[in-house]
């Protein structure tokens, strides 16, 4: 465990019977390496939570580093000053970042039918949706030609595949 140093704790996506039933189970946890893996975020931008998130993660990480590469979605960019605003957000809540990461998949949860598995980060800039995405929406995520750099290297555009099976 020196490796995967911070215990990240999972939510329970199980319905349950009545309202204020815990969600949380102190066996569903995710071990991380903040220095090397990167933490993907569902939905839509909701600051508290990720300050809470990112907060947690550099609190428990003993080497105090904090979590160095971040993916949200796209649709993250898709309101008006959406690069302004992701830029000052990380310079102020999140220094330590490294590489942010936009991805491909606009769904609050992963697909109905994924009981588990991979989830992973695959290059997209083949595909037609990334090249409308550049020309459309990401525009405001260029400085001028390239992807303008958020953390301390250029954004990276990718997109979230769900696997079944380990």
């Amino acid at each position: 465990m020196n490796y995967y140093r911070v215990k990240l704790p999972l939510a329970t996506v199980a319905p349950y019977e009545r309202a204020g039933d815990d969600i949380n189970d102190p066996n569903r946890v995710l071990y991380i390496n903040p220095a090397v893996d990167t933490v993907v975020v569902l939905g839509d931008l909701d600051y508290s939570r990720i300050s809470q998130l990112l907060t947690g993660l550099r609190v428990s990480d003993p080497e105090g580093t904090g979590l160095q590469n971040f993916a949200v979605s796209a649709s993250w960019t898709y309101h008006q000053g959406a690069g302004d605003t992701i830029r000052m957000l990380a310079k102020h809540m999140f220094p330590e970042l490294e590489q942010m990461t936009v991805f491909m998949y606009d769904e609050k949860m992963p697909p109905a039918d994924w009981a588990g598995g991979t989830c992973e980060l695959r290059d997209c800039s083949h595909t037609d949706y990334y090249k409308r995405y550049a020309m459309g929406r990401g525009q405001q995520m260029r400085d001028g030609d390239k992807w303008m750099v958020i953390g301390r290297k250029e954004l990276r555009v990718m997109e979230l595949k769900f696997r079944h099976g380990w």
